[in-house]
């Protein structure tokens, strides 16, 4: 995450927050991605709920 931000920030794309409340759903998606689910399902998650432009 630290990582990403330093990314994101240096590239002018804002960063990636996951509020508290929602942990525990990027926590199962985070494992379904690392198991072979499809990429876009984590990214559309991230997209509504953690990137802050």
């Amino acid at each position: 995450m630290i990582f990403a931000n330093h990314y994101l920030i240096s590239h002018g794309k804002g960063l990636l927050v996951i509020p508290e409340h929602k942990v525990p759903e990027f926590k199962k998606l985070l494992v379904e991605y690392y198991e072979g689910e499809d990429l876009q399902v984590i990214a559309s998650f991230m997209r509504e709920y953690c990137w802050r432009h």
